[in-house]
């Protein structure tokens, strides 16, 4: 797990993370969380319920390999056509040399050689109809302030489960004004 998913589950579970380092003597990282009582209402867990939406197909850019096929199965256990990548640069030659109708982009937002951001404006270029959900451990706090997120950018925040992807995938799918075969 990264750094960025960490602090994020962190943040959204109101804890605080320590980082003590000393050269020569490594790094300490201590995570804390606000103690749970038992005189705290108790939450009623509920099965995830099936959340249905419209199908489309997604074209799926995460880095993390193990995450990418956790994903693409999800995205696929939910109805969608996945055509996923791992590198930000075989997206794009893809998307340049195939002639295919994708509906969404989902892409991690922190990645090396391309940002998804990047990506995302390159794909615009050749496929201006395509909507975009960026994935980010990072808090949607942390992206703001750095300038990558603005007005009618969809963010999803790792980690997520399969009801969350597919509510915000049948909310981009809402948006688009064209018919989806």
């Amino acid at each position: 797990m990264g750094l960025a998913t960490v602090y994020g589950i962190v943040k959204q579970n109101n804890g605080f993370i320590n980082v003590y380092t000393e050269p020569g003597e490594g790094t300490t990282f201590k995570i804390y969380f606000p103690r749970w009582t038992e005189s705290e209402e108790k939450e009623e867990i509920l099965p995830e319920k099936a959340v249905v939406c419209k199908t489309g197909i997604i074209l799926l850019v995460e880095d993390d390999e193990m995450v990418m096929e956790t994903i693409k199965r999800i995205l696929e256990i939910i109805g969608h056509k996945v055509i996923a990548f791992s590198s930000p640069n075989k997206a794009f030659a893809f998307c340049k040399k195939e002639k295919i109708e994708i509906h969404i982009l989902l892409t991690d937002l922190i990645m090396p050689v391309m940002s998804g951001k990047d990506l995302m404006d390159a794909i615009e270029t050749i496929k201006p109809d395509i909507q975009t959900i960026f994935m980010s451990g990072y808090t949607a706090n942390i992206i703001a302030h750095r300038g990558i997120l603005k007005k009618n950018i969809h963010l999803i925040n790792k980690p997520f489960t399969k009801d969350q992807l597919a509510s915000k995938i049948q909310e981009v799918l809402g948006n688009i004004k064209r018919e989806i075969k």
